[in-house]
């Protein structure tokens, strides 16, 4: 290994090892995720068998991450 890459994996390490202490002693806890209302997007029809299926796996989703999941219904039409 020479001598400019021992330098920069060193010079790496004490710069993670900056970053980490600095970051003010305290330890701040991030707001936990989601803080609103997700959208899930249904490209089926409305009433068919994909829209009830994944109307319940919201509802299962949103008790369990405790937010509420809004199932938006969209018809996908595709080619010209």
């Amino acid at each position: 290994m020479g001598i400019k890459r021992c330098f920069a994996i060193i010079l790496t390490g004490l710069l993670v090892l900056t970053t980490g202490c600095a970051g003010g002693g305290g330890k701040q806890e991030a707001p936990k995720f989601p803080t609103k209302a997700l959208d899930m997007t249904i490209l089926f029809g409305a009433g068919g068998g994909a829209d009830v299926i994944a109307r319940k796996l919201g509802d299962l989703a949103s008790r369990e991450i405790g937010q509420p999941i809004v199932a938006i219904t969209v018809l996908a039409v595709a080619g010209p």
